[in-house]
């Protein structure tokens, strides 16, 4: 009778165990990125722009009101752009909030640069990529950004024409140890030089 107990026992121990190990049954779910914890705006992002670590909103920002169906179509003033005088580039930084049910970690990818861009250079910085939830500031944010070099010399900084644009996309990725969920599709971003709009 004893045997029995005993078997009874390490038998309760492995249902305990076996349940467990089940605990995690599926990759992450509910994944997007947004522009805030809870509301709005869902399948968004921010961009602003940044002299360094100082913003330059007068010359672009959004939110994502603009935002439509994964894709935001935007602005940036090329008027002050054509003012700003402080360096000789600046950056399009990006924030977001990684929605997700059932993850542990998160990542961002920051790809596929275009553009239509008169005598400006444009790059994308992506060593430092953020493993954060909440990159809701812009200014560290997903930690890859968009940085626009001047062309021009001596006699003055050129950033491009009215109606040139660029366009690049972002992804975010939840994952646990069941897997990993990536938003579905990547949102787009597409920002057009445009005299008097910052793209709010």
């Amino acid at each position: 009778m004893g045997a029995s107990g005993s078997m009874s026992f390490i038998g309760s121990v492995g249902v305990v165990a076996q349940q467990g190990n089940q605990a995690v049954a599926s990759a992450p779910t509910d994944v997007s990125l947004a522009t805030s914890v809870s509301s709005n705006y869902d399948d968004a992002v921010i961009t602003k722009a940044y002299d360094g670590s100082t913003p330059e909103e007068q010359i672009h920002m959004q939110e994502g009101v603009v935002a439509s169906g994964s894709s935001i179509i935007t602005e940036l003033d090329i008027t002050e752009l054509n003012n700003f005088t402080n360096a000789n580039y600046i950056n399009i930084r990006i924030g977001a909030y990684l929605r997700a049910t059932g993850a542990t970690s998160y990542s961002y990818v920051l790809h596929d640069l275009t553009g239509q861009l008169s005598g400006v250079t444009t790059s994308l910085v992506t060593l430092s990529m953020s493993t954060t939830q909440n990159v809701l500031d812009p200014h560290l944010g997903i930690g890859g950004y968009v940085k626009i070099d001047a062309g021009g010399g001596r006699g003055g900084l050129t950033w491009g024409d009215a109606d040139d644009w660029l366009q690049f996309k972002v992804r975010g990725t939840a994952t646990n140890s069941a897997g990993s969920t990536s938003i579905s599709p990547d949102i787009t971003v597409k920002i057009i030089w445009t005299a008097g709009d910052r793209g709010d």
